[in-house]
């Protein structure tokens, strides 16, 4: 990680415990995708989406079945893990 701030912040929602330990593996995930979207913002000189860019998962043990291939499907994935925020 580059050190910088992720520009999406990622907060800790109090709930379960299980729901606490959820986020607490997430949050690197999060942190990481919000950097790699920053990046390809960068690279693609303000494009308005990075959706459809290339995810490389750090750890892919993270991931339950196949690791996601674009930042879109990490962002989908994580979503339907969290449920409604």
């Amino acid at each position: 990680m580059s050190g910088r701030p992720a520009r999406y912040a990622v907060e800790r929602v109090a709930g379960s415990p299980e729901l606490e330990r959820l986020q607490d593996r997430l949050r690197p995930m999060l942190e990481r995708l919000s950097q790699d979207a920053d990046s390809a913002d960068g690279a693609a000189q303000g494009a308005s989406t990075a959706g459809g860019t290339t995810y490389s998962p750090a750890n892919a043990s993270n991931w339950t079945g196949v690791p996601p291939s674009t930042v879109a499907e990490a962002l989908d994935r994580i979503a339907a893990a969290l449920g409604p925020i």
